[in-house]
């Protein structure tokens, strides 16, 4: 079986979730500080007040699309930042991506 994209799975009038996805399209992940109105916008409001930076990792399965995706938030500005390695983060996702295939399969 193919795990459905995020697209299908996000309804078309949450625009807060379509602008993330576009924003993540070709991307290993999208670092904010501070967060977007579209990203704090997804997050639960308690999370929201003590942001200061966050992380959108994409999660895929066997295709390219996005099945979903992971908000990292932290309280401090300068954890997640645009200009910072991602490496780290990508590989998070990877296997985030690949233990879901996993479990689809199990």
């Amino acid at each position: 079986k193919d795990a459905l994209p995020i697209n299908a799975l996000v309804s078309e009038d949450n625009e807060s979730a379509a602008l993330v996805m576009r924003r993540l399209a070709g991307k290993v992940c999208l670092l904010e500080a501070p967060l977007s109105k579209e990203t704090a916008d997804l997050l639960d409001p308690d999370s929201v007040a003590q942001a200061a930076s966050c992380a959108v990792l994409p999660i895929t399965a066997r295709s390219d699309e996005p099945i979903g995706w992971i908000i990292l938030v932290s309280r401090d500005p300068g954890h997640y930042r645009p200009d910072m390695d991602t490496v780290l983060l990508e590989g998070l996702a990877g296997l985030i991506g690949a233990t879901c295939i996993r479990l689809e399969m199990s």
